[in-house]
């Protein structure tokens, strides 16, 4: 069964989550991070009636298991909760007022934007994670935001804006690996094409938070800077050492379980923590932010979600009718960006959508473009649909950590939105 009305449960979490979000954005910040979730619990209801006739309750509730125990998606939902000890720790030991004094000390006020754009953007090229960039990044400068009354929503665009950059261009990172792999492509040839459109975007979206800094009264007015030589310094020997291991290629949750244990051992060194307070850190640590349980239940539910849209031909409906033959290279090109861009608005874990559509990728552009070409398209349609969807793990990430709305957050993703656009004119205008 290949047919729209299998996409129907998505467009109905899309409505839902959007309207309610405009009708009631007045709504006490509890209550708001209550609507994703009742918009994917209701489309996962409505799913349950796409399936073909004959099938029982049972096999039904099976796929939307199996959708939501998928190895990726319980690597994600074990990321959420080792992030939120994480910064737990670094909150409590000092670590995290440490790194704000000394982004206040060395980032200029004139360019504390385009400087939190830079940042998270070289961080995230060298460890190939936005996920972990997000971590890293986002308590430190939402407080950063917090100090010089800065809007938190333009902040955590700025990050998000970063992570995707590095994400994106980095040789490392699992959407450049997996789309040459997909490909044949090697990953250097991919990374020469996408340089060649990240740098113009990421050039503009610099300009633009220049543009942006000077337009924020509260950052040139007098405030009580810490100084230097009243950091502690030691307090950041978690951040550097997570930035360390995750440069030797660790994994993200290695990454952070052993950052974690460094900083519990500095706060029980210097006394900041008390040993027997190390017991409640795992009760505590997790459900001191609320936010991260409701993204936590919300990914479960997406997943779910999205492996019974497949499980009932909506992804396979997507890709019969963006992948017939194309005769302009100009056509090609678009119809594999859209492929993997509307592939991800339905699973959101860029990946996965670069894994299914990178084989009909292959076969529409084999006469046509370079596997590298390919390669690199296939990882700009992932990375911008990611950047840009509220209900991505990048973007909740980033909303639970700054308390805020997923929907405040998307007026300020400048670097997602101009990658699109660079994106767009180049398939267009290049003929190769």
């Amino acid at each position: 069964m290949r047919n729209i009305f299998s996409l129907l449960p998505f467009l109905i979490f899309i409505t839902i989550f959007v309207t309610f979000n405009i009708l009631f954005s007045s709504a006490a910040p509890y209550i708001k991070t209550d609507f994703p979730i009742f918009a994917a619990f209701f489309a996962v209801l409505a799913s349950f009636f796409t399936f073909k006739k004959g099938t029982t309750l049972n096999e039904k509730i099976e796929v939307f298991i199996q959708g939501a125990s998928q190895q990726t998606v319980v690597h994600l939902c074990f990321i959420f909760l080792f992030s939120t000890l994480f910064t737990y720790t670094l909150t409590v030991m000092g670590g995290t007022q440490t790194a704000v004094d000394i982004a206040l000390c060395f980032l200029p006020k004139s360019f504390i934007l385009p400087g939190i754009f830079f940042v998270t953007s070289a961080f995230s090229v060298c460890v190939g994670t936005s996920m972990g960039t997000i971590i890293t990044f986002m308590p430190i400068f939402y407080q950063v935001a917090q100090t010089l009354s800065i809007n938190p929503s333009l902040v955590t665009g700025v990050v998000v804006s970063g992570a995707i950059l590095g994400d994106n261009i980095s040789l490392i990172s699992d959407t450049t690996i997996a789309a040459t792999k997909v490909t044949g492509s090697t990953i250097m040839a991919k990374f020469k094409d996408n340089f060649r459109i990240a740098l113009p975007a990421a050039l503009i979206t610099i300009a633009l938070l220049t543009y942006l800094n000077r337009m924020q009264p509260a950052i040139e007015s007098q405030i009580a800077l810490p100084d230097i030589s009243s950091i502690n310094f030691f307090n950041m020997i978690p951040y550097l050492a997570t930035f360390i291991f995750a440069l030797m290629g660790l994994d993200i949750l290695c990454v952070l379980i052993t950052g974690m244990g460094i900083a519990l051992s500095l706060g029980l060194l210097f006394g900041n923590i008390e040993p027997l307070k190390i017991l409640t850190f795992f009760h505590h640590g997790f459900y001191e932010s609320k936010g991260m349980i409701s993204i936590f239940i919300l990914v479960l539910f997406l997943s779910g979600l999205s492996k019974i849209i497949s499980h009932n031909g909506g992804i396979a409906y997507l890709l019969e009718r963006l992948g017939e033959k194309s005769k302009s290279p100009q056509r090609t090109k678009l119809e594999i960006f859209m492929l993997v861009f509307l592939v991800n608005c339905a699973i959101a874990i860029n990946t996965i959508s670069i894994i299914i559509t990178g084989p009909l990728a292959s076969k529409l552009g084999e006469n046509t473009l370079t596997p590298g070409r390919i390669a690199n398209i296939l990882d700009l349609g992932s990375c911008v649909s990611q950047g840009i969807l509220p209900y991505t793990p990048q973007i909740l990430l980033a909303a639970s950590i700054s308390q805020i709305s997923p929907l405040s957050i998307m007026p300020y993703l400048i670097y997602p939105y101009t990658l699109f656009i660079v994106t767009i004119l180049d398939l267009v205008v290049k003929k190769d």
